[in-house]
């Protein structure tokens, strides 16, 4: 058996999925039964109510979190919260058809449906074991079917194969979101879980709130749809809010960190436990008398056998197929957790591939002649300026940029000195004050915030500057920008970096220094810029000053728009606590 040190990481994984599965979705289950039964709700005002409650705790658990925005770009993230609210609103409807044990256990479809999409699309490969597990379910699941009432027949059967299919491809979207699978840490998957729920949870209260004012114009309403009234129900709202707390937003978290570490078969696998705890909990709840279950017959308990034996012996197949001859639950458990953390950083590489090659590819389509024509523009066609800056000799920018019919042969070499130099040189340069512009101080931080290595950085942004382009014209205004590039250039120390990141910004990028070093370093820019200039052709030497907001790594942040977002905002604060 593994050392407790090894055996941890592998049994959170497990222990995770065995603690939503049995608690709080069996509980979940319970709880959305009794809303359902006991008080007059409805599913779509329900759903709304229960996924703003989780998606507001998620959220405000974490806030620290750095992935809103990649989250909201995926796509991984809106099939997911839109499957899931359908399945919430169709389960609710359910409950009010049949018991909570045989919603759990026609549920289980979805582990028929898991290995057919793992087999087919996924290429997965699927022994015996699964096969035989597909087929005990399947027996178990048209037991409950044909033990359903005739007049609810037609409704069961519809709503089990949707919320089962679109169940088993959520479990396969949430192990491929890229967050997902990101090394982040709990207030960043709380975060993603939150956004998640939230965004589809609006978007449905959208819908919702549409459908019920037509209803509203409409002489006959239509009985299963929510109506504005609804809206106003406190056993709607506060219910579905207080399970959404309680229940929908340790489901979620705890579902996406699961999967992560043991993937979706060993989830799945799991997952045949739910109703063992719908059953168990069920019976709690009718002992107390707060619901009323019907007996369960042989036909339930055959199929509850049937579903749940399959998926486990699934589970006791593989372990000893996989160890080896012999079953060893804790040496598979952290074997399979193993394995999902090498599959991580694959996939993590794999991304990073992607974006390199994607990257490659859009400096390869730049042609010679679109190099040297962008630089040219950039530099007011100045033949010597674009030569130096690309690497090559004047007559060859000459020969290239009066090539009008794409004719002219290039050497290799001569387009890759062309590619290097102008991705150095021109791409990352401030075209007016020649300094590094916005694009290559953000690949810095970046870089630098991976290194680990402490730095400051200091937002500075000139006042006074806009009357002198409004009385001495633009000339003069770019002559006092290349003149404060130029100051603060010979200011910093070799290795430090300065950039003008747009109009009369610049950002100094100083490496070890603390926040009280780079309040000092402030104010001798401030002194520095204000020093009088003497430009030729205005009799009057110009002056500006300078706010300046300072933000340190890692103490103000730890990614490249917090910084930067952080500096900005601090020299505003520094502008107007000035006056200027």
């Amino acid at each position: 058996m593994p050392s407790l040190k090894n055996f941890q990481p592998g049994l959170l994984g497990w222990f995770q999925a065995f603690l939503q599965i049995f608690f709080f979705l069996g509980l979940g289950y319970i709880a959305q039964r009794l809303v359902a039964v006991r008080w007059e709700v409805d599913p779509m005002v329900w759903g709304c109510s229960a996924f703003m409650g989780a998606a507001l705790v998620l959220l405000i658990v974490g806030q620290k979190g750095q992935v809103a925005g990649d989250v909201l770009r995926r796509p991984h993230t809106w099939v997911f919260g839109i499957f899931l609210i359908t399945i919430a609103i169709i389960n609710t409807f359910l409950f009010q058809q049949i018991t909570s044990t045989e919603v759990t256990l026609l549920h289980r479809i979805n582990l028929l449906l898991g290995f057919l999409i793992g087999w087919f699309f996924l290429n997965r490969k699927q022994g015996w074991d699964r096969a035989l597990s597909a087929l005990m379910i399947m027996l178990g699941v048209l037991l409950i079917l044909t033990n359903i009432a005739t007049e609810q027949k037609a409704f069961v059967y519809t709503s089990i194969a949707i919320i089962s299919l679109i169940g088993a491809i959520r479990i396969f979207v949430a192990e491929f979101h890229p967050e997902n699978n990101a090394h982040i840490g709990f207030h960043s998957r709380c975060c993603m879980a939150g956004i998640v729920t939230a965004v589809t949870s609006i978007f449905l209260t959208v819908v919702a709130v549409l459908i019920a004012y037509l209803q509203t114009l409409s002489d006959a309403p239509i009985a299963f749809l929510p109506e504005l009234s609804d809206f106003t129900h406190r056993g709607t709202v506060y219910g579905g809010f207080v399970l959404g707390v309680l229940f929908v937003a340790p489901i979620r978290y705890l579902e996406f960190s699961s999967i992560r570490l043991i993937k979706s078969e060993n989830y799945f696998a799991v997952a045949a436990l739910t109703p063992i705890a719908v059953i168990f909990w069920e019976s709690a709840f009718a002992g107390l008398g707060l619901l009323e279950i019907r007996q369960l017959s042989k036909i339930d308990l055959l199929a509850g056998v049937l579903i749940t034996g399959g998926a486990l012996l699934t589970v006791y197949i593989r372990i000893k197929r996989e160890m080896g001859g012999h079953f060893d639950l804790y040496e598979y458990m952290n074997k399979v957790a193993d394995e999902a953390k090498d599959t991580q950083r694959v996939r993590a590489l794999s991304e990073e591939t992607k974006r390199r090659r994607y990257e490659d590819i859009l400096e390869d389509s730049m042609d010679c002649h679109d190099i040297v024509e962008e630089t040219m523009e950039t530099f007011q066609r100045y033949v010597p300026k674009v030569a130096d800056l690309l690497g090559v000799p004047q007559e060859v920018i000459t020969a290239i940029d009066s090539d009008a019919t794409g004719e002219l042969t290039v050497k290799p070499e001569v387009m890759r000195t062309l590619q290097r130099n102008y991705r150095q040189n021109v791409a990352n340069t401030d075209a007016l004050t020649g300094l590094r512009n916005r694009r290559y101080l953000k690949g810095k931080i970046r870089r630098t915030i991976g290194e680990r290595k402490i730095f400051s950085l200091l937002f500075v942004d000139l006042d006074k500057f806009k009357p002198i382009n409004d009385t001495y014209g633009h000339d003069a205004g770019d002559r006092v920008l290349q003149t404060v590039g130029n100051r603060l250039e010979e200011y910093i120390d070799k290795g430090d970096i300065v950039t003008r990141i747009g109009g009369d910004e610049f950002v100094l990028m100083i490496y070890g220094i603390d926040k009280s070093t780079a309040e000092e370093t402030a104010a001798e820019i401030r002194e520095l810029v204000a020093k009088p200039m003497e430009l030729e052709g205005i009799k009057e030497p110009l002056e500006v000053t300078a706010s300046i907001g300072i933000a340190t790594y890692p103490e103000d942040g730890k990614a490249v728009d917090e910084l930067l977002r952080g500096a900005d905002e601090r020299m505003y604060e520094d502008k107007s606590g000035d006056g200027r």
